[in-house]
């Protein structure tokens, strides 16, 4: 309310130009970032992310933290993505008009790694299901059938066996 019309937020603008340098040195950092703004902001398994190099993908997410875009827990493969991070980044693909096609992304590789929910593999699902909530969300623009169809009916059978019928059914 009381800015200069003119300047654009600094926190936004510093970001676009991190982001914009990491775009142009490390593009498979910019890719995971894209990737990840369509996931729940905590606990992102590593294995969710699209495949890459051993080495490249560990040198990708080490340029991320050393931006401080995301953290990774101690003595894990998981991250946390920075929620202002992550809204500047939806917002920046929104604009870009990419929003629909990196949703696409995100939603076939979690149909590729987001197994049938048995008992066995409860502790892997569990891992996955709050990243494919969010990215089911966020799926505007989006028209890949299968792979809506196969991760919907996965996400209902894992929420069914959780016991929580009313989510199952939506």
């Amino acid at each position: 309310r009381h800015r200069y019309k003119d300047i654009q937020n600094p926190v936004a603008t510093t970001w676009l130009i991190s982001f914009q340098h990491i775009s142009e040195h490390d593009p498979l950092a910019a890719d995971y970032l894209r990737f990840m703004c369509f996931l729940a902001g905590k606990d992102i398994p590593q294995s969710v992310l699209p495949p890459s190099g051993r080495l490249k993908t560990i040198d990708a997410l080490g340029t991320l933290k050393a931006y401080a875009f995301i953290s990774q827990h101690k003595e894990s493969d998981t991250y946390d993505i920075h929620p202002l991070v992550q809204i500047s980044m939806l917002c920046w693909l929104a604009q870009t008009g990419e929003q629909g096609e990196w949703a696409a992304k995100v939603l076939q590789r979690l149909a590729d790694v987001f197994p049938v929910p048995k008992h066995e593999n409860r502790e892997e699902w569990i891992r996955y299901l709050p990243h494919t909530q969010r990215a089911l969300e966020l799926r505007k623009g989006t028209e890949d059938r299968d792979a809506l169809t196969g991760l919907l009916s996965r996400v209902g059978e894992s929420f069914h066996q959780l016991g929580k019928y009313e989510d199952a059914e939506r």
